[in-house]
């Protein structure tokens, strides 16, 4: 359950920067990458900004109502560096770093402050087992803003969410992609207990789990830009079994996407891994996984 939180539904439909997925509309949308719903203090003054009650949350509570009793709920909502990004399209909100860095801290204590709000709200809610932030911090060879923008716009708000967590007793999911091994031991400061997706192409899951054992938990990893697109079923199962074996035998470990599970990923693969999983990942492991 994903809710970018901040983006008035009319502006994003006017700037093209929402996908929606319903019975009705399987229409694809994309991010407009050059300019955005705010490149001005006049704009950000006009923005129709949404405040924490216009987030649905009924989704997860309706979710809650029909869940077998072993089975809790991980809402992924969130999104503060990336959604002032949309907010104010990538190109100009990197020129903007140069120009105007004072609009972009605005954006950005904008959105911070409407996340928090709504995962304070949703972490309340029955049955949710844990929170899943999500915000992309770097693309495959590094990271997208120098760490010291990072350290005094966004890590207070990863670490006001940790603080939440703890409060709450959940555990802190962090999702970002490509290369952050520069930043892992500040976000596990920020709170942070799993990360995921770890893209294979871009970090390596075996060095992370090496460095920090089971104290940080990893979640996905299976290539998403090879096995589970253009490998074969036998290919996933291999994949799944391998990552068990090198990351998962001592536990901290969720087989998932290196991303998601986007809608080209042929179902028979899908279901390969998730059999894999149930194979190879039960306690105490399956001997093949674990040679």
């Amino acid at each position: 359950i994903e809710v970018a939180a901040g983006l008035a539904p009319t502006v994003k439909e006017k700037q093209g920067h929402y996908s929606v997925y319903t019975e009705e509309n399987t229409q694809r949308g994309w991010v407009e990458e050059h300019i955005g719903a705010i490149d001005s203090w006049a704009s950000f003054d006009a923005y129709p900004w949404l405040k924490v009650e216009d987030i649905p949350l009924e989704r997860v509570v309706q979710a809650a109502a029909i869940l077998p009793a072993e089975m809790e709920i991980i809402p992924l909502y969130g999104c503060i560096l990336n959604g002032a990004q949309w907010l104010m399209g990538f190109d100009n909100f990197c020129i903007k770093l140069c120009e105007d860095p004072e609009l972009v801290e605005a954006v950005i204590d904008r959105v911070g402050r409407l996340n928090l709000a709504v995962l304070e709200r949703v972490a309340a809610l029955p049955r949710v087992g844990a929170i899943w932030y999500a915000d992309d911090l770097a693309h495959v060879s590094g990271l997208m803003i120098p760490p010291e923008f990072l350290k005094r716009n966004i890590y207070p708000w990863m670490r006001a969410i940790g603080a939440l967590c703890r409060r709450m007793d959940l555990p802190y999911i962090f999702h970002t992609d490509g290369d952050v091994t520069p930043i892992l031991d500040d976000l596990i400061e920020c709170g942070v207990n799993c990360l995921q997706p770890i893209e294979p192409k871009a970090m390596d899951i075996v060095g992370v789990r090496q460095r920090y054992g089971t104290g940080l938990a990893l979640a996905g990893n299976i290539d998403l830009g090879g096995t589970l697109t253009l490998g074969a079923p036998e290919d996933v199962r291999a994949e799944v079994r391998d990552r068990i074996r090198t990351v998962g035998r001592d536990g901290a470990y969720c087989v998932g996407s290196s991303n998601s599970v986007t809608d080209y990923v042929p179902i028979a693969n899908f279901r390969a891994m998730i059999d894999a999983t149930l194979e190879h990942g039960r306690r105490p492991l399956a001997k093949a996984a674990v040679r």
